[in-house]
Protein backbone atom coordinates (compact mmCIF):
# COMPACT_ATOMS: atom_id res chain seq x y z
CA UNK A 1 0.00 0.00 0.00
CA UNK A 2 1.43 3.51 -0.59
CA UNK A 3 1.32 5.79 2.64
CA UNK A 4 2.30 9.65 2.85
CA UNK A 5 5.18 10.37 5.70
CA UNK A 6 6.00 13.85 7.04
CA UNK A 7 9.93 12.55 6.73
CA UNK A 8 10.82 16.20 8.25
CA UNK A 9 9.27 19.96 8.30
CA UNK A 10 8.80 20.86 5.00
CA UNK A 11 9.13 17.88 3.17
CA UNK A 12 6.67 15.09 2.55
CA UNK A 13 7.55 11.53 0.48
CA UNK A 14 5.36 8.71 -0.15
CA UNK A 15 6.74 5.25 0.55
CA UNK A 16 5.48 1.60 -0.19
CA UNK A 17 4.84 -0.41 2.90
CA UNK A 18 2.80 -4.04 3.72
CA UNK A 19 -0.85 -3.97 4.52
CA UNK A 20 -0.67 -3.80 7.90
CA UNK A 21 -2.05 -6.52 10.22
CA UNK A 22 -4.48 -5.73 12.99
CA UNK A 23 -3.84 -6.56 16.42
CA UNK A 24 -6.88 -8.52 18.54
CA UNK A 25 -7.58 -5.58 19.75
CA UNK A 26 -8.39 -3.81 16.43
CA UNK A 27 -10.29 -3.80 13.16
CA UNK A 28 -8.38 -2.54 9.71
CA UNK A 29 -9.34 -0.02 7.82
CA UNK A 30 -9.60 1.46 4.33
CA UNK A 31 -9.48 4.80 3.70
CA UNK A 32 -11.79 6.89 1.66
CA UNK A 33 -11.21 10.31 3.01
CA UNK A 34 -8.61 12.00 5.28
CA UNK A 35 -9.43 15.79 6.42
CA UNK A 36 -6.50 18.13 6.71
CA UNK A 37 -6.18 19.69 10.09
CA UNK A 38 -4.10 22.58 11.30
CA UNK A 39 -2.41 20.26 13.60
CA UNK A 40 -1.01 18.74 9.50
CA UNK A 41 0.11 21.95 8.47
CA UNK A 42 1.58 22.97 11.50
CA UNK A 43 3.19 19.95 11.81
CA UNK A 44 4.56 20.21 8.02
CA UNK A 45 5.42 23.72 8.84
CA UNK A 46 7.55 22.34 11.98
CA UNK A 47 5.32 24.34 14.42
CA UNK A 48 3.37 21.78 16.51
CA UNK A 49 4.10 20.87 19.38
CA UNK A 50 4.03 16.62 21.22
CA UNK A 51 5.35 16.58 17.64
CA UNK A 52 9.04 13.92 16.64
CA UNK A 53 9.58 13.25 13.07
CA UNK A 54 9.17 11.12 10.43
CA UNK A 55 5.64 10.84 10.89
CA UNK A 56 2.65 9.54 8.84
CA UNK A 57 -0.07 12.96 9.18
CA UNK A 58 -3.99 12.84 9.71
CA UNK A 59 -6.64 12.05 12.08
CA UNK A 60 -9.95 13.42 10.07
CA UNK A 61 -10.67 9.93 8.74
CA UNK A 62 -13.72 8.19 6.58
CA UNK A 63 -13.40 4.64 6.04
CA UNK A 64 -14.71 1.43 5.21
CA UNK A 65 -14.36 -2.10 7.36
CA UNK A 66 -11.87 -3.74 5.85
CA UNK A 67 -11.03 -6.55 8.39
CA UNK A 68 -13.28 -6.59 11.60
CA UNK A 69 -10.96 -9.08 13.15
CA UNK A 70 -13.38 -11.16 14.90
CA UNK A 71 -15.32 -7.68 15.91
CA UNK A 72 -18.09 -9.14 15.45
CA UNK A 73 -20.30 -5.51 16.05
CA UNK A 74 -18.58 -4.57 12.58
CA UNK A 75 -19.52 -5.92 9.11
CA UNK A 76 -16.72 -5.81 6.28
CA UNK A 77 -17.09 -2.81 3.47
CA UNK A 78 -19.52 -0.72 6.44
CA UNK A 79 -18.63 3.27 6.34
CA UNK A 80 -17.07 4.29 9.70
CA UNK A 81 -15.14 7.31 11.28
CA UNK A 82 -13.10 7.28 14.13
CA UNK A 83 -12.03 8.77 17.41
CA UNK A 84 -8.48 9.02 16.93
CA UNK A 85 -7.69 9.84 20.16
CA UNK A 86 -6.29 6.32 21.71
CA UNK A 87 -6.75 6.28 25.45
CA UNK A 88 -5.21 4.23 28.47
CA UNK A 89 -8.41 3.62 30.34
CA UNK A 90 -5.98 3.75 33.84
CA UNK A 91 -5.10 6.61 34.64
CA UNK A 92 -6.90 9.51 36.49
CA UNK A 93 -8.30 11.57 33.91
CA UNK A 94 -9.79 8.36 31.80
CA UNK A 95 -11.10 7.13 35.67
CA UNK A 96 -13.08 10.96 35.40
CA UNK A 97 -13.83 10.02 31.99
CA UNK A 98 -12.20 12.22 30.67
CA UNK A 99 -10.42 10.34 28.06
CA UNK A 100 -9.58 13.30 25.81
CA UNK A 101 -6.50 14.63 28.15
CA UNK A 102 -5.61 11.01 29.34
CA UNK A 103 -2.17 11.15 30.73
CA UNK A 104 -0.62 8.24 28.26
CA UNK A 105 -2.92 9.69 25.46
CA UNK A 106 -1.91 8.96 21.53
CA UNK A 107 -3.37 10.99 19.33
CA UNK A 108 -3.27 9.69 15.54
CA UNK A 109 -0.95 11.83 13.18
CA UNK A 110 0.77 13.40 16.19
CA UNK A 111 1.99 10.90 18.71
CA UNK A 112 1.39 8.01 16.26
CA UNK A 113 1.18 7.65 12.73
CA UNK A 114 -2.24 8.47 11.54
CA UNK A 115 -4.28 7.47 8.05
CA UNK A 116 -2.53 9.10 5.57
CA UNK A 117 -2.47 5.40 4.37
CA UNK A 118 -4.56 3.43 1.91
CA UNK A 119 -4.98 1.00 4.78
CA UNK A 120 -5.19 2.08 8.78
CA UNK A 121 -5.53 -0.18 12.01
CA UNK A 122 -6.90 1.50 15.12
CA UNK A 123 -8.47 0.53 18.10
CA UNK A 124 -12.33 -1.24 17.44
CA UNK A 125 -13.23 0.76 20.62
CA UNK A 126 -12.38 4.24 18.92
CA UNK A 127 -14.45 3.34 15.41
CA UNK A 128 -17.72 4.63 15.01
CA UNK A 129 -20.39 3.53 12.61
CA UNK A 130 -23.56 3.53 11.78
CA UNK A 131 -23.81 6.88 10.88
CA UNK A 132 -25.83 7.17 7.77
CA UNK A 133 -23.46 9.75 6.38
CA UNK A 134 -21.88 10.28 3.07
CA UNK A 135 -17.79 9.82 2.93
CA UNK A 136 -16.89 13.93 3.42
CA UNK A 137 -19.58 14.12 6.10
CA UNK A 138 -17.75 11.45 8.29
CA UNK A 139 -14.43 13.05 7.68
CA UNK A 140 -15.81 16.46 9.03
CA UNK A 141 -17.05 14.84 12.28
CA UNK A 142 -13.80 15.09 14.17
CA UNK A 143 -13.23 18.53 14.13
CA UNK A 144 -16.90 19.28 14.74
CA UNK A 145 -16.64 17.03 17.49
CA UNK A 146 -13.87 19.55 19.08
CA UNK A 147 -15.96 22.08 19.00
CA UNK A 148 -19.05 20.47 20.21
CA UNK A 149 -16.42 19.67 23.19
CA UNK A 150 -15.60 22.90 23.63
CA UNK A 151 -19.26 24.20 24.11
CA UNK A 152 -19.82 21.40 26.45
CA UNK A 153 -16.83 22.12 28.83
CA UNK A 154 -18.19 26.31 28.79
CA UNK A 155 -21.32 25.11 29.40
CA UNK A 156 -23.31 26.97 26.28
CA UNK A 157 -26.66 27.04 26.58
CA UNK A 158 -29.80 29.33 24.60
CA UNK A 159 -29.26 32.70 24.54
CA UNK A 160 -25.31 32.98 25.56
CA UNK A 161 -23.64 35.41 24.00
CA UNK A 162 -20.57 33.96 22.62
CA UNK A 163 -17.39 35.56 21.07
CA UNK A 164 -14.93 33.21 18.58
CA UNK A 165 -11.79 34.09 18.44
CA UNK A 166 -10.83 32.71 14.33
CA UNK A 167 -12.99 31.86 11.82
CA UNK A 168 -10.78 28.56 10.48
CA UNK A 169 -12.22 25.22 10.37
CA UNK A 170 -12.77 25.14 14.29
CA UNK A 171 -13.44 28.44 14.90
CA UNK A 172 -16.52 28.15 12.47
CA UNK A 173 -17.57 24.57 14.10
CA UNK A 174 -18.17 25.97 17.07
CA UNK A 175 -20.54 28.86 15.27
CA UNK A 176 -22.50 26.41 13.56
CA UNK A 177 -22.81 24.42 16.60
CA UNK A 178 -23.45 27.08 19.53
CA UNK A 179 -26.12 28.68 16.59
CA UNK A 180 -28.01 25.11 16.63
CA UNK A 181 -28.09 25.64 20.42
CA UNK A 182 -29.53 28.97 19.65
CA UNK A 183 -26.59 31.04 21.59
CA UNK A 184 -26.22 34.64 19.86
CA UNK A 185 -22.63 33.97 18.04
CA UNK A 186 -20.27 36.63 17.08
CA UNK A 187 -16.87 35.58 15.12
CA UNK A 188 -14.10 38.19 14.71
CA UNK A 189 -11.37 37.05 12.00
CA UNK A 190 -9.15 39.50 10.28
CA UNK A 191 -8.90 37.00 6.81
CA UNK A 192 -11.45 39.02 3.76
CA UNK A 193 -11.87 34.98 2.77
CA UNK A 194 -13.30 33.36 5.63
CA UNK A 195 -15.24 36.18 6.49
CA UNK A 196 -16.87 36.27 2.63
CA UNK A 197 -17.85 32.68 3.70
CA UNK A 198 -18.85 33.31 7.25
CA UNK A 199 -21.49 36.14 5.89
CA UNK A 200 -23.40 33.01 4.38
CA UNK A 201 -24.08 31.71 7.76
CA UNK A 202 -27.35 32.39 8.94
CA UNK A 203 -27.35 34.87 12.24
CA UNK A 204 -23.89 34.80 12.42
CA UNK A 205 -22.66 37.94 13.64
CA UNK A 206 -18.85 39.19 11.67
CA UNK A 207 -15.99 41.11 13.27
CA UNK A 208 -13.51 42.39 10.46
CA UNK A 209 -10.35 42.86 12.71
CA UNK A 210 -8.90 44.28 9.60
CA UNK A 211 -11.41 47.40 9.20
CA UNK A 212 -12.57 46.95 12.95
CA UNK A 213 -11.09 47.10 16.27
CA UNK A 214 -12.43 44.05 18.08
CA UNK A 215 -13.07 45.37 21.27
CA UNK A 216 -14.41 48.41 19.76
CA UNK A 217 -16.93 46.68 18.30
CA UNK A 218 -17.70 43.84 20.50
CA UNK A 219 -19.02 46.43 23.15
CA UNK A 220 -20.96 48.23 20.79
CA UNK A 221 -22.48 45.16 19.85
CA UNK A 222 -23.04 44.05 23.51
CA UNK A 223 -24.13 47.58 25.00
CA UNK A 224 -20.49 47.58 26.94
CA UNK A 225 -20.86 44.14 28.67
CA UNK A 226 -18.33 41.97 26.50
CA UNK A 227 -19.23 38.15 25.56
CA UNK A 228 -19.81 35.93 28.38
CA UNK A 229 -17.85 33.13 26.64
CA UNK A 230 -14.82 33.70 24.76
CA UNK A 231 -13.44 31.29 21.98
CA UNK A 232 -10.33 31.25 21.31
CA UNK A 233 -9.96 29.06 18.27
CA UNK A 234 -6.83 30.44 16.36
CA UNK A 235 -3.80 29.47 18.66
CA UNK A 236 -2.85 33.28 18.09
CA UNK A 237 -0.99 34.64 20.86
CA UNK A 238 -2.05 38.13 20.25
CA UNK A 239 -5.07 36.87 20.32
CA UNK A 240 -5.41 34.93 23.32
CA UNK A 241 -3.88 37.78 25.54
CA UNK A 242 -6.90 39.56 24.09
CA UNK A 243 -9.60 37.73 25.23
CA UNK A 244 -9.36 39.20 28.92
CA UNK A 245 -10.44 42.27 27.32
CA UNK A 246 -12.94 41.23 25.45
CA UNK A 247 -15.00 38.94 28.28
CA UNK A 248 -17.69 39.80 30.15
CA UNK A 249 -17.45 40.42 34.10
CA UNK A 250 -17.68 36.76 35.85
CA UNK A 251 -17.20 35.22 32.42
CA UNK A 252 -15.64 32.45 30.61
CA UNK A 253 -12.57 32.37 28.18
CA UNK A 254 -12.36 28.71 26.56
CA UNK A 255 -8.82 28.06 24.87
CA UNK A 256 -9.26 25.81 22.18
CA UNK A 257 -6.48 26.75 19.85
CA UNK A 258 -2.89 25.63 20.43
CA UNK A 259 -0.20 27.92 21.00
CA UNK A 260 3.60 26.95 21.83
CA UNK A 261 4.40 30.07 23.81
CA UNK A 262 3.67 31.19 27.24
CA UNK A 263 1.10 34.10 27.22
CA UNK A 264 0.06 36.35 30.08
CA UNK A 265 -3.03 38.39 31.29
CA UNK A 266 -3.07 41.35 33.93
CA UNK A 267 -3.93 40.04 37.01
CA UNK A 268 -5.99 43.22 38.38
CA UNK A 269 -8.08 43.23 35.68
CA UNK A 270 -8.26 39.13 35.68
CA UNK A 271 -9.16 39.49 39.30
CA UNK A 272 -11.76 42.24 39.08
CA UNK A 273 -13.97 40.17 36.71
CA UNK A 274 -13.69 36.99 38.07
CA UNK A 275 -12.88 35.58 34.72
CA UNK A 276 -12.77 31.49 34.32
CA UNK A 277 -9.97 30.48 32.17
CA UNK A 278 -10.28 27.31 30.65
CA UNK A 279 -8.82 24.50 27.88
CA UNK A 280 -10.22 22.48 26.31
CA UNK A 281 -8.33 19.75 24.27
CA UNK A 282 -10.03 17.01 21.61
CA UNK A 283 -13.34 14.98 22.43
CA UNK A 284 -15.29 12.54 24.08
CA UNK A 285 -17.69 9.82 22.69
CA UNK A 286 -20.29 11.61 23.94
CA UNK A 287 -19.24 15.01 21.30
CA UNK A 288 -18.67 12.52 18.78
CA UNK A 289 -22.53 10.94 18.95
CA UNK A 290 -23.90 14.62 19.28
CA UNK A 291 -22.31 15.92 16.07
CA UNK A 292 -23.77 13.26 14.53
CA UNK A 293 -26.66 13.73 15.47
CA UNK A 294 -26.44 17.39 14.40
CA UNK A 295 -25.16 16.17 11.20
CA UNK A 296 -28.66 14.53 10.44
CA UNK A 297 -30.68 17.18 11.41
CA UNK A 298 -32.72 18.79 8.67
CA UNK A 299 -30.79 22.18 7.36
CA UNK A 300 -27.35 21.83 8.56
CA UNK A 301 -25.66 20.97 5.85
CA UNK A 302 -25.60 23.98 4.00
CA UNK A 303 -22.57 25.65 4.58
CA UNK A 304 -19.91 24.68 2.32
CA UNK A 305 -17.17 23.78 4.59
CA UNK A 306 -15.08 21.57 2.79
CA UNK A 307 -13.52 24.02 0.45
CA UNK A 308 -10.47 21.92 -1.45
CA UNK A 309 -10.56 18.59 -2.51
CA UNK A 310 -7.09 17.01 -3.46
CA UNK A 311 -6.62 13.63 -4.87
CA UNK A 312 -3.97 11.33 -2.80
CA UNK A 313 -1.29 10.98 -5.37
CA UNK A 314 -1.40 14.42 -5.43
CA UNK A 315 -1.39 15.30 -1.71
CA UNK A 316 2.36 15.76 -1.44
CA UNK A 317 2.95 18.21 -3.87
CA UNK A 318 0.05 20.67 -2.23
CA UNK A 319 1.67 20.27 0.94
CA UNK A 320 5.40 21.79 -0.89
CA UNK A 321 3.61 23.57 -3.07
CA UNK A 322 4.34 27.34 -1.76
CA UNK A 323 1.85 28.65 -4.20
CA UNK A 324 -1.06 27.02 -2.72
CA UNK A 325 -3.25 29.33 -0.35
CA UNK A 326 -3.38 27.83 2.41
CA UNK A 327 -5.09 30.48 3.89
CA UNK A 328 -7.58 30.22 1.97
CA UNK A 329 -8.81 26.73 3.54
CA UNK A 330 -11.95 26.17 5.25
CA UNK A 331 -11.34 22.33 5.28
CA UNK A 332 -9.16 20.40 2.34
CA UNK A 333 -9.99 16.74 2.04
CA UNK A 334 -7.54 13.70 0.69
CA UNK A 335 -9.72 11.68 -1.63
CA UNK A 336 -8.32 8.29 -1.68
CA UNK A 337 -10.69 6.95 -4.41
CA UNK A 338 -10.75 9.52 -7.05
Amino acid sequence: MKVLICTEPGKMEYDERPVPEPAAHEVLLKINTIGICGTDLHAYNGHQPFFTYPRILGHEISASVADANGHEQFVVGEAVTIMPYFYCGNCYSCRQFKTNCCSNLKVAGVHIDGGMQEFYCVPASSVFKDTGLPNERLATVEPFAIGEHALNQAGVFSGSRILILGAGPIGIGIALLALYRKAEVIIADPDAYRLTLCRNIKGLTIIDMQKENPKEKLMELTQGDGAAFVFEASGNIRAIESTSELIAHGGKIILVGLQKQAFSFNHPDFHKKEITLMSSRNAVPADFFNVVSYFREPNTSGFQYITHRIEFDKAASWFMDTNAEKNKIIKAIIRFDG
